[in-house]
């Protein structure tokens, strides 16, 4: 036989069907390597296989044709990049005349009727088997999480160099407390801890005091460089950060004359509301408040379109929207009166729930945790007011860095004591993010526990029953544990207060109230240590579904 050829490179039919052949004879090759048995079965597998796959790659090149109804009436030309960008793939219904999308990924455009369909990409051979057996390397799918980190890829890098700056913070109080502790103690500036007075060794040991002022010094530094990094350029923003300076700077002041001096309960609670003036000079924010949706019903009649004689009353002193229906009540003044009282319970709710090692720190340290989630929880939702957070951001991170460093050394057993300066220094900070983060409703979400201990307490603050100075729990000598603390009275005295604490009306004391002696009445004796790790608990709890009914039960009592 002859096996003469023409050249390969004399004619394109040629080439072609040698091209065919090949594929032909490589094919049957592989279908012998994967199948290497014979018979009749093998065969008709082979042949099914190879069936299958064409009418796979047919189907394929079938998808990608434009539509043939344009054979005649349609002139094409190759997208441009905006087009490409802009258009959907493939033909949608009705847009045959914009976009045509072959086998490849050019795209072609219609610009005139009456030309030929756009050019087709030269026909390759391509062996079914061989696609069975090099698997396509997909495009990695994007998941919602991944999109959303994306999309919030700026507030992540603010929040980080935040971060950075908390850090910061951490470093200078967890570095700067044992040099300040030795001057306090030079300066007489220590006590001596209460609940360790039966443990020989700790007995007589000084304690160094008001070692708050450390942290409030390194969270006013890291504030002054957050403000040159993030407001030298914004006038608006640099007042807003020079009113929050100012506001924490004067509680800081109040707070360590309040740990030298002693001051009285009289300027604890006139000064806090001075030190809010800065605050509401600078507050930008709405004075009104949306009503919970079970109570619209008594403010404004939806048969009448009226307000209802509640809503008569209340739209005397603040105004109730009628066009809202009752939805909105704009506070004006009084909203700025209510902020001033909140400020004024943050600096002092701390400081009446303390008393035992590491529970002022403790308690800020979680707190501060909760609003520094909050507030990336609402930038996660892209909220309108993401400005306002990403200051309350500013404010919260080094706060909580430098508590974290005052922690270490306040945590049991602890070696300085905070003082009344830290827990006026925190208060007001949880005030200030509050204030200028426009979100001063949820921050009561995260103070239940001070909430509970403020009215569980109102009997003592208000002098109806005696408040001794200190209302820690003490120790029991024969157990070393604590237990509730309190005062004498008489039998027949204050048998309205001991019918509410379930106690015999001819008792001759009464414990505390505080929710410190609350908590050992409900769980027994504890040692210290047990005693703020149960408190630390109630907190995370609380706080934790203080979130929870934020974002998922505030849709059933208020809109959105």
């Amino acid at each position: 036989k002859s096996s003469a050829r023409p050249p390969r490179a004399t004619s394109e039919s040629w080439q072609a069907t040698e091209r065919r052949r090949d594929g032909v004879r490589r094919r049957r090759s592989l279908v012998r390597r994967r199948d290497p048995g014979s018979g009749t079965m093998g065969a008709c597998r082979n042949r099914v296989a190879i069936t299958l796959g064409n009418m796979a790659w047919r189907a394929t090149r079938a998808m990608h044709r434009p539509y043939r109804s344009d054979r005649d009436t349609a002139a094409w030309r190759p997208a441009t990049t905006r087009e490409h960008a802009a258009a959907p793939m493939g033909i949608p219904d009705g847009g045959r005349d914009r976009v045509a999308l072959r086998s490849s990924p050019q795209r072609w455009v219609n610009v005139a009727p009456g030309g030929p369909l756009p050019p087709s990409p030269p026909k390759r051979y391509t062996d079914p088997h061989r696609r069975r057996h090099r698997r396509r390397r997909r495009r990695p799918r994007r998941h919602g999480t991944q999109v959303m980190s994306e999309l919030q890829e700026p507030f992540r890098t603010a929040a980080g160099y935040r971060a950075a700056i908390g850090l910061l913070g951490f470093v200078m109080s967890y570095t700067l407390i044992p040099t300040i502790a030795k001057y306090t103690l030079k300066a007489n500036m220590f006590g001596k801890d209460l609940g360790k007075r039966f443990i020989p060794a700790m007995r007589d040991t000084p304690v160094p005091e008001a070692l708050g002022i450390v942290p409030a010094i390194g969270f006013l530094c890291c504030i002054i460089c957050a403000q040159w990094a993030f407001a030298k350029d914004d006038l608006e923003m640099m007042v807003t950060f020079n009113s929050a300076l100012i506001s924490v700077c004067f509680m800081v002041l109040l707070g360590f004359m309040d740990d030298v001096l002693d001051l009285p309960w009289r300027a604890k609670l006139a000064l806090p509301l001075v030190a809010t003036f800065p605050l509401l000079c600078t507050y930008s924010g709405s004075t009104s408040i949306v009503v919970p949706k079970p109570l619209r019903v008594l403010l404004y009649s939806a048969g009448s379109n009226t307000l209802t004689p509640v809503g008569q009353l209340l739209d005397a002193l603040v105004v109730v929207d009628i066009e809202a229906q009752g939805a909105i009540l704009e506070l004006g003044p009084f909203y700025l009166a209510y902020m001033c009282c909140m400020a004024i319970f943050c600096t002092n709710a701390i400081n009446i729930y303390a008393g035992i090692n590491g529970l002022e720190a403790g308690q800020s340290f979680v707190i501060g945790c909760f609003i520094m989630l909050y507030c990336a929880l609402q930038l996660s939702l892209d909220s309108e007011d993401h400005h306002h957070y990403m200051f309350a951001l500013t404010l919260i991170l080094p706060f909580v860095g430098n508590t974290l460093g005052l922690l270490a050394y306040n945590w049991y057993p602890s070696t300085v004591f905070v003082g009344d300066t830290f827990c006026y220094f925190a208060g007001m900070t949880f005030a200030v993010v509050g204030i200028h983060g426009h979100f001063t409703k949820p921050l009561w979400l995260f103070f239940l526990p001070q909430l509970a201990n403020f009215f569980y307490s109102i009997p003592q603050l208000f002098k109806l029953v005696p408040c001794p100075r200190h209302r820690l729990p003490r120790v029991d000598e024969a157990s070393g544990l604590m237990v509730p603390s309190g005062f004498e009275c008489k039998a027949g005295q204050y048998r309205f207060w001991k019918a509410i604490l379930l106690l015999p009306s001819d008792a001759t004391e009464m414990p505390n109230f505080t929710v410190i002696n609350w908590a050992l009445r409900v769980l027994g004796p504890l040692s210290e240590r047990d005693l703020c790790m149960a408190l630390m608990v109630l907190q995370v709890v609380t706080c934790a579904a203080g979130l929870v009914l934020r974002f998922y039960a505030g849709g059933h009592f208020f809109d959105g």
